[in-house]
């Protein structure tokens, strides 16, 4: 009954009548405050989904019911989920006052959660789809992830993810520009994977230039300001 409702007012705008349960779903969209998010990737998977789930759905929709019922249980779990992200909406609209909402949409409950969600690997990593995040706690959990896309440099890791290719790891210091605009969103705030470094190398045996230390020691000052 629920994914019959929900699918009534997804696609068939109009026709809930056909259902005794009172739910209502919201599909307000995204794009009249975010143009271009529909063309993104996020955008398309959305509307791919949808397309597939109507070219297999009845004209009419009291037909609606039987075609449901018949479904396998994980084609009606996909179809609901294809019905609930058309009906999310987690923007901020500085007219929407909704603070738990927002606060639920941008939160990852644990690490456990992400091998659900696209991943975006660095492939310069020596375990890019394996990453084991701490708690204050002093608690560990690893998690191992499926790769939705994977690349060799840093700065398109940052392009795809700001672009909504899915999640990532980013260092600390790249990111700031992006999380200071809100263009990306931290996520597990209370779990940190493990802390990394920045290291100065150097051909073996030969002299350290004057102006090579004189560079090091001016960016380990830079870092240090910028935390």
């Amino acid at each position: 009954t629920v994914v019959h409702a929900l699918v009534l007012q997804v696609f068939y705008p109009g026709y809930a009548v056909w259902t005794p349960l009172q739910l209502r779903l919201a599909a307000t969209g995204l794009e009249r405050l975010a143009p271009g998010v529909d063309d993104g990737p996020a955008g398309r998977r959305v509307r791919d989904r949808c397309e597939a789930w109507g070219a297999r759905l009845p004209e009419r929709p009291e037909d609606l019911w039987g075609v449901v019922a018949g479904l396998a249980p994980s084609d009606q779990l996909d179809l609901m989920a294809c019905c609930a992200g058309v009906g999310l909406y987690a923007v901020r609209d500085p007219h929407d006052r909704r603070p738990g909402a927002l606060a639920q949409a941008e939160t990852l409950a644990t690490p456990s959660d992400l091998p659900r969600h696209d991943w975006v690997a660095l492939t310069l990593l020596p375990t890019p789809l394996t990453w084991t995040f701490g708690s204050g706690e002093g608690g560990e959990q690893t998690v191992y992830l499926k790769a939705r896309m994977k690349t060799d440099s840093a700065s398109s890791l940052r392009s795809l993810v700001r672009h909504g290719a899915g999640f990532t790891v980013l260092d600390e210091f790249s990111a700031q520009p992006d999380l200071a605009s809100g263009r990306l969103v931290r996520v597990l705030e209370n779990r940190r994977p493990p802390c990394g470094g920045l290291y100065a190398v150097f051909p073996p045996g030969r002299h350290v230039s004057a102006k090579t230390q004189a560079f090091i020691r001016f960016y380990q000052a830079h870092l240090q300001n910028q935390r």
